[in-house]
């Protein structure tokens, strides 16, 4: 853990549960980190094999803003005074990291739970990014940086491509042990993030020599078995997704609640529950039941203290 993979000139990472990118500008001999890990462990050993590099560290780019992707951008902020590179709707969370403990809980969260959330500290982001607008890294080496949408696991969550074939793909794939741990994982839009699924799935990788998840194996694209486990995550993120929609519209077969939907998802998946776990499961089911909603599926009903869900 926490060992860097050289995997071309300008492009390393630094493997650990979230896995760091490190990529090299070699005009100015600075370095740009993608994502900063959840503790500060994480910017004292990016800061420490920056050091050992012989290089500066020019920014950090967010591919979204949960807390273990944005935990160690303050410190690393106030040390190096670098930039950091995040899309619009994920820099108001990352400059205000309590926005997702409310999100999750619905308000002000009480402070026993912002704990066990794990708020990280707040960080300026310097530059919005998109897949139209690379901020100031149009002035560096990395002008040739790509930033690719990926939403649904995050509100506007981007992947990475370099011009020497790195693909860096966040968390836009749930690997088979955190599908088999949590059963049902995070969402912030169903449709979106299936969209996301089908993308990758369909993505032209000629140009692509490695693909980088946030958590997990690095997948080299010229290996038979690591494409085919590339594809298979796919396929077992589009089943589980389809899974939990039956699921839900098999409960709605009978008027149902919020809490009888979660009752029955928590005893197939999940049935010993962290308070975190339980908020983020509370709302994943609010998300797929807005999707199902969109696609004509179910109708709700509100009785004047619940609303219940009922199939069509």
């Amino acid at each position: 853990m926490f060992e860097i993979e050289k995997l071309t000139e300008n492009v390393s990472v630094l493997l650990a549960p979230v896995n760091i990118g490190f990529i090299f500008d070699s005009l100015s001999s600075k370095v740009y980190i993608v994502d900063t890990g959840n503790s500060d462990d994480y910017p004292r050993k990016i800061m420490k094999k920056a050091s050992e590099l012989n290089v500066e560290i020019g920014g950090i780019i967010n591919t979204h803003a949960h807390e273990d992707h944005i935990g160690g951008n303050s410190f690393l902020q106030k040390r190096t005074n670098c930039r950091i590179y995040a899309t619009h709707f994920e820099s108001f969370f990352i400059e205000e990291p309590i926005l997702m403990a409310m999100y999750l809980y619905g308000a002000m969260p009480f402070d026993e739970l912002i704990k066990k959330l794990r708020e990280p500290k707040g960080s300026h982001v310097t530059d919005i990014i998109g897949p139209d607008n690379i901020g100031e890294l149009e002035k560096t080496g990395l002008k040739n940086l790509k930033f690719i949408p990926l939403p649904g696991h995050s509100f506007d969550m981007v992947g990475i491509t370099t011009e020497d074939g790195v693909f860096f793909i966040a968390d836009s794939l749930v690997s088979r042990q955190v599908v088999d741990k949590y059963g049902v994982f995070f969402l912030t839009d169903v449709g979106k993030h299936l969209e996301t699924l089908h993308g990758l799935k369909n993505w032209n990788f000629d140009d692509v020599s490695w693909i980088v998840p946030s958590h997990g194996k690095i997948l080299r694209t010229s290996s038979k078995e690591d494409m085919k486990e590339f594809y298979d995550m796919i396929t077992l993120n589009i089943q589980r997704i389809d899974e939990v929609c039956n699921v839900i519209l098999q409960v709605c077969n009978q008027p149902a609640t919020l809490e009888d939907l979660l009752r029955v998802v928590s005893s197939k998946y999940n049935s010993n529950m962290s308070q975190t776990q339980y908020l983020i499961l509370l709302q994943t089911i609010k998300i797929y039941l807005n999707y199902l909603k969109a696609r004509g599926m179910i109708s709700f009903d509100f009785d004047g203290l619940h609303y219940t869900y009922i199939r069509k």
